[in-house]
This record gives C-alpha cells, sequence and structure tokens, in this order.
C-alpha cells in the first residue's frame, strides 16, 4: 500500500490537469519531493533551537496558510442552468 503513496496522487493531479497534465504533475513531484527533503530538516532544527511543540505549531501554521491559500486560489466552477421541460 505504501507503493501507492507517490503515484496516486499523482496521477489525481494528472487527471484533474486534463490533456496538458505534464506540467502540473511535475511540479507536484519536484513540490512533494522538495518537502521531504526539507520539512524534517527544519522541523529538526526547530526541535532542537526551541523545543518539539514549536516545531509542530510551524508546521500547522504552514498547513493552514497553505490551505487557505489553495481554497482562495481555487477556481470557481461556473453552473450551468438545467434546461426546464416545457
Amino acid at each position: 500500500a505504501a507503493s501507492f503513496m507517490g503515484t496516486a496522487p499523482a496521477a489525481a493531479v494528472g487527471d484533474a490537469a486534463g490533456a496538458r497534465s505534464g506540467r502540473p504533475v511535475a511540479v507536484f513531484s519536484m513540490v512533494s519531493d522538495l518537502g521531504a527533503i526539507v520539512g524534517p530538516l527544519v522541523a529538526g532544527f526547530l526541535a532542537d533551537a526551541f523545543s518539539y511543540p514549536v516545531a509542530f505549531a510551524t508546521g500547522a501554521a504552514l498547513l493552514l496558510a497553505a490551505s487557505a491559500y489553495a481554497l482562495l486560489r481555487m477556481p470557481r466552477d461556473e453552473r450551468v442552468p438545467a434546461p426546464v421541460a416545457a
């Protein structure tokens, strides 16, 4: 099951992007790999320099900020009214 943790989200991004899915999948993969490398380094530094609660609080704050940014930047769906039978 763990082997699908990298491919399933990338496939979902590719499906959502449609025909021009190369760039979104590449950006998703790059950012995921960067987070997997930099995240533990930064969290370890914060835990050593301050404390574990500071490291966890910083991670939680970044998660909330990224979620808010994603929700605000998400394109709005245009709703088309269903035809009414006469």
